[in-house]
């Protein structure tokens, strides 16, 4: 056992360690001292970039040592090094599962393996990771050339959702800006169109919580929307039947802006709602 623990030992420890326990396979601490072995010696072949004999080994750290938080993620680094992204993937699920702090290594892991599925020219496999790896609290910016995707994504959904809504096509219109959202969730333009396409399918609350998120967002980051939505939302609360609602979200729109875009519209929505 002295052997690993000195520089460029662990093979002869290795060695040493699986004569001893041939003599005596109840040999006392042997598991430990092997796992930590085959670990040391994967570790030299992944620094020499052999890749499947790196995995080898740490596949059989683990065996002897399976509770050795190492070697488990040095197996899922030698998984991902040859290109099996989905045990590798796996492997820091579970470990984040049992609550290791590893969130960011999965989610960097998710990345990889988008990267790589575009190599592979498979585009919804990368996007499905990509959306992992935000999820997992990625960044866009460290998300790099995925975020990019994703948002292509987004307003590729977001075009045909408009497209089915001027075809008159309700359902698709609402399937299509709902995946718009799945790969931007917080797509103004996305939760502005599908609250139009619940509109005009009658479901009339559904559409009131999108408009309402959507005058929450534009009025905390202070956006100037192209379109009415507080006149839309006022006429879906009134159509809900909550006619008080109404008033009040053409009032609330006049009192913090009385000279402002739609101020004239706002005030013959008011006089509507009088009759």
């Amino acid at each position: 056992m002295l052997s690993i623990s000195q520089p460029g030992g662990a093979a002869r420890g290795l060695e040493e360690l699986e004569a001893a326990r041939k003599a005596d396979p109840q040999l006392p601490f042997a598991l430990r001292a092997l796992g930590q072995a085959h670990l040391l010696l994967g570790k030299e072949c992944a620094k020499k970039e052999q890749v499947a004999a790196a995995l080898r080994h740490a596949l059989d750290s683990v065996a002897f040592d399976p509770d050795d938080l190492d070697a488990q993620r040095f197996v899922s680094e030698c998984q991902a090094a040859s290109g099996d992204f989905d045990a590798a993937l796996a492997v820091l699920r579970k470990l984040v599962e049992a609550g290791h702090p590893l969130v960011s290594e999965l989610a960097l892991m998710e990345k990889r393996a988008g990267i790589a599925c575009l190599l592979h020219e498979d585009k919804p496999g990368a996007l499905a990771h990509f959306l992992e790896a935000r999820g997992r609290g990625l960044s866009d910016e460290e998300l790099a050339t995925g975020a990019r995707l994703l948002a292509e994504a987004s307003q590729t959904h977001l075009d045909a959702g408009v497209a089915a809504l001027q075809a008159k096509e309700l359902a698709q219109a609402e399937s299509e800006f709902r995946a718009a959202l799945v790969y931007d969730a917080d797509s103004l333009a996305a939760q502005n169109h599908l609250g139009v396409a619940l509109f005009r399918q009658a479901q009339y609350p559904q559409a009131c919580e999108l408009w309402r998120k959507v005058l929450e967002t534009a009025r905390e980051e202070q956006l100037e929307l192209p379109d009415p939505v507080h006149i839309n939302l006022s006429e879906a609360q009134r159509l809900a039947g909550d006619a008080q609602g109404a008033r009040a979200t053409l009032e609330g729109y006049l009192a913090v802006k009385p000279d402002g875009r739609w101020a004239e519209w706002t005030r013959e929505a008011l006089k509507k709602l009088e009759h």
